[in-house]
This record gives C-alpha cells, sequence and structure tokens, in this order.
C-alpha cells in the first residue's frame, strides 16, 4: 500500500511541476490594454520536407520562441494556421518534441530517467526505453551520468541530456529552442 501511495505521490508531483512550468513558461507575464499590443510574429510562411532542418535566427525578443510556441500548440495565433503533415497543430500539444531555452529536468529523476520520461509515460518498459537510448545517450557523451541527479550535473550535462530526451520523443518534428546555450557547441555532438 506504501508504494502505491509513492507512486500516486510522485504523480500529482510531476503534475503540479508541469503545471507550474506551462503558467512559467507558456503564459504571458502580464496583460495589457489592446492599444499597446505588439505583433511579436507577422506574415511567417514555411514548408519543410521530411528530413529537412532550418534554423531561424534573430535577435533576443523577435518572436523566435514565440513561433516555437505556437508550432507546438501551447500558444494560438490571431490568425493563420501551422499544420503538420496536413493536420491543424493549433493547440494541440504533444504532436512535436519541443526542447525549450531551459532543459526543465525533473530534480527528483535521474539523468536517465528524464532522458526516457516521454517513453516511460507511453508504457514503455525502463530497460527498452534505455536500450533505444544508447546511442544518443553515448553520442552526447552522457553515458558516466546516467545514475545523477540534474543538480549534480554542469549546464552542458543538463543541456545535453534535454536534448537526447526531445530526440526520443520520436516526434516527427523537434523544435529545439537554443539547445546549444550552454556551453556545448554543435561540433560536440555527432
Amino acid at each position: 500500500m506504501r508504494a502505491l501511495a509513492r507512486i500516486i505521490l510522485r504523480q500529482l508531483l510531476f503534475a503540479l511541476w508541469l503545471a507550474a512550468m506551462w503558467v512559467l513558461y507558456c503564459t504571458p507575464a502580464c496583460t495589457h490594454p489592446i492599444e499597446h499590443l505588439i505583433a511579436a510574429i507577422q506574415d511567417v510562411s514555411f514548408s519543410l520536407q521530411k528530413g529537412q532542418f532550418l534554423s531561424i535566427l534573430g535577435p533576443s525578443g523577435c518572436g523566435k520562441s514565440t513561433l516555437f510556441n505556437l508550432i507546438a500548440g501551447l500558444m494560438q495565433p490571431d490568425c493563420g494556421d501551422i499544420r503538420l503533415q496536413g493536420e491543424s497543430m493549433l493547440l494541440r500539444p504533444g504532436l512535436t518534441g519541443y526542447m525549450l531555452q531551459k532543459d526543465l529536468l525533473l530534480p527528483w529523476r535521474t539523468i536517465a530517467d528524464n532522458i526516457i520520461l516521454s517513453k516511460t509515460l507511453h508504457g514503455t518498459r525502463r530497460q527498452a526505453a534505455l536500450k533505444s537510448a544508447v546511442s544518443d545517450i553515448a553520442a552526447c557523451g552522457l553515458r558516466d551520468l546516467l545514475n545523477r541527479r540534474p543538480d549534480e550535473c554542469s549546464g552542458g550535462q543538463r543541456q545535453r541530456a534535454a536534448l537526447v530526451r526531445t530526440l526520443q520523443t520520436g516526434k516527427p518534428l523537434l523544435l529545439l529552442d537554443e539547445p546549444f546555450g550552454s556551453p556545448i557547441t554543435p561540433h560536440k555532438i555527432r
């Protein structure tokens, strides 16, 4: 009975943490009267084919993260549509893998358990999920860190763990918002 209570408590803590992250990262900090609204993004249009990469570059505050939040289904645009494989993605979170600027690793889980979070939440057994992630884990230099908690890792290690976690979602579209913002560079990940 105690084991069941612990599982339920963990799930509740996870749900609370997720709700806090939603409020912290997906809602505006304040609201303004309509005459003070600023169009963060306007007249954006692009198409990607399977296997293509698109980099969106711009100065801080120009709307890159807003665009990702729209594509991820976390925000609704004032007009227009966002489609993935012909289906509208408006306000339908979960259709993309999304790595935010902050790693958002769950502090009570090991690096390994953070990496396989998506798969285990969808019913994959822990060992099978880890086995499927082994090449990404090795490629990002995380093999020796799997049993550590996030607070025992450097910022770059945490960022790489978040990258592997995003890769492990298996989603057809991956959104990486400043994936190399910490002290790692693209040439270190092969």
